[in-house]
């Protein structure tokens, strides 16, 4: 056995020393990344309940301001369109864009305003009539009487009460639009220089960082210009099947009632409920068989508009799965009321976006 010579052994306590310079070395490495991780993971959570707390203290406010941020995104989006077409700047083809929204919405309220008018006033005397009457209706059946008898006799006053309430539900959701007058002025401020706002806010983060931000905006917002698109979609859909279905049925008021269910569209979930329930209602008062008709009127239409607009909208924006839809309903209508929940979809479509985006990319490290 040849015995190591010292040209071989000064290369062993060579290799050695290496070995022991790299090892604390990277060790180090290691825990430096596991304590920046752990410091972007703290932040992250930091900054979410941060959020929290600030929509806590600033509520509907802040919501107010998304939704402005939401007109605005949908103004910038229209004017963009004439923009590639026209080669127009933002300083004219936003005023074109204005007059042609602001006409045709005022061309509908004078040809359909006044009509528009008084049948929201029917619909509010007939509401509470309607549900008294289907109260009586449970309660000349058979599978009434029974239900009475086994411990829901304590519940049908309380039905009496709820269901005429439903009138405040109408003339609150129509009387929202007054107050979208603010949501509209800061939607034109912010879509006449968007890129100023853009650059504000870019400007709060590092220069490492800022292309970074720049790129997660112009997803978001690719994002969420789609799912207006689709929900706008949605609605113009719902709003012509139910109106000619339910004129179709001979139900009073079928213009109104379905503007309505277009208007509560834009909710997913808890919308299409609640505009099905008035006109359900109204054909109680003809018969039990009528109400059947609408009923079965309005599943056909939502199944119609989930089959045919939703697909079609799942190629271009994120899916938006029905439980944590609800689980945000529910939460921000704790929060803030009618105002949440009318917001709770685009606001979840932004936590995903961020979700596959900032923490997968940044926290993660994918």
């Amino acid at each position: 056995m040849a015995l190591p010579t010292s040209k071989s052994l000064s290369k062993l306590e060579a290799v050695n020393v290496v070995e022991v310079q790299v090892g604390p070395n990277t060790l180090k490495d290691s825990a430096k990344a596991l304590r920046w991780k752990t410091a972007i993971v703290v932040s992250t959570a930091s900054v979410v309940l941060l959020f929290f707390y600030g929509l806590w203290l600033a509520k509907v406010a802040a919501l107010v301001v998304f939704a402005g941020l939401l007109a605005a995104l949908a103004l910038s989006s229209m004017c963009r369109f004439l923009e590639l077409r026209t080669n127009l700047r933002r300083r004219w083809s936003l005023p074109i864009v204005l007059f042609v929204v602001i006409g045709i919405l005022s061309s509908a309220v004078w040809l359909r305003g006044p009509a528009i008018e008084e049948q929201i006033g029917r619909l509010q005397a007939s509401l509470p009539q309607a549900a008294k009457a289907f109260v009586a209706q449970v309660q000349s059946h058979e599978w009434g009487r029974w239900l009475l008898t086994h411990g829901f006799g304590t519940e049908v006053p309380r039905i009496v009460d709820i269901l005429p309430k439903l009138t405040d539900v109408v003339s609150g959701t129509l009387g929202l639009l007054g107050s979208l007058l603010i949501v509209l002025f800061l939607g034109i401020v912010i879509a006449a220089e968007p890129h100023t706002y853009i650059r504000g806010f870019e400007n709060l983060f590092p220069a490492t960082v800022q292309s970074y931000v720049e790129e997660v905006i112009a997803k978001v917002t690719r994002t969420l210009r789609w799912w207006l698109v689709a929900r706008l979609a949605s609605m113009l859909a719902v709003g012509i099947m139910v109106s000619l279905g339910l004129w179709a049925l001979r139900v009073p008021m079928a213009g109104t009632l379905g503007l309505l269910a277009a208007l509560l569209t834009f909710i997913p979930n808890i919308g299409p409920v609640l505009s099905a329930i008035p006109p359900i209602l109204l054909a109680f008062t003809v018969s039990p068989r009528h109400a059947l008709f609408v009923l079965l009127l309005f599943s056909a239409v939502h199944a119609a508009e989930g089959l045919l607009v939703t697909p079609v909208a799942d190629r271009t924006i994120v899916r938006l799965p029905p439980g944590l839809t609800l689980f945000a309903q529910l939460v921000l209508a704790f929060l803030a009321g009618a105002v949440g929940v009318a917001l709770a979809a685009p606001l979840t479509i932004v936590s995903i976006e961020l979700v596959r985006t900032v923490y997968r990319d940044k926290v993660l490290g994918n």
